[in-house]
C-alpha cells in the first residue's frame, strides 16, 4: 500500500472519530437537559459541525480512488472478467484496446467534472 493511501486511512480512521468524541464531550449533556431526543441531536446539531470534516474526507478519498490506475493495471490489468476494473482502466481499456478515443474521452471528461465538483464543495466547506 502507497504512503498517500495510508495517510488517506489515517484521516478517516483518526480524524472523523476525534472531531465527534470532541463535540459529543462538550455539548451532548446541555441538549439532553433541554429535552432533545437522539435523532434530533444527531440531525439538527451533530452532523451541521462536522460537515466539514466529512466533506474533506470524502473528497480526499474520491480523489484517492482516481489515483489506482497505476496500481491495479501494473498489478491485474483490471483482472480476470474485469474482477478488478476501476473507471481508470476502463477508459484506458477503451481508448487503447478498443480503440474508441471519443467515448474514452467523455468519460475523462465528466470524471473531471465530477472532481472538480468534490473539490469545489471542499473549498466552500
Amino acid at each position: 500500500m502507497a504512503p498517500e493511501h495510508l495517510e488517506r486511512c489515517w484521516l478517516v480512521v483518526h480524524h472523523l472519530p476525534r472531531r465527534l468524541d470532541a463535540f459529543l464531550a462538550n455539548s451532548s449533556s446541555r441538549l439532553r437537559i433541554d429535552g432533545a431526543n437522539e435523532f434530533r441531536v444527531w440531525r439538527n446539531v451533530v452532523l451541521p459541525s462536522i460537515r466539514g470534516a466529512v466533506t474533506f474526507v470524502t473528497v480526499l478519498l474520491v480523489i484517492g480512488a482516481a489515483q489506482v490506475f497505476t496500481q491495479i493495471f501494473e498489478i491485474t490489468k483490471g483482472g480476470r472478467y474485469n474482477s478488478t476494473q476501476s473507471l481508470m482502466t476502463y477508459m484506458d481499456q477503451q481508448a487503447f484496446s478498443n480503440f474508441a478515443f471519443g467515448y474514452a474521452a467523455a468519460l475523462a471528461s465528466l470524471l473531471a467534472v465530477i472532481l472538480f465538483g468534490f473539490s469545489a464543495a471542499e473549498i466552500r466547506s
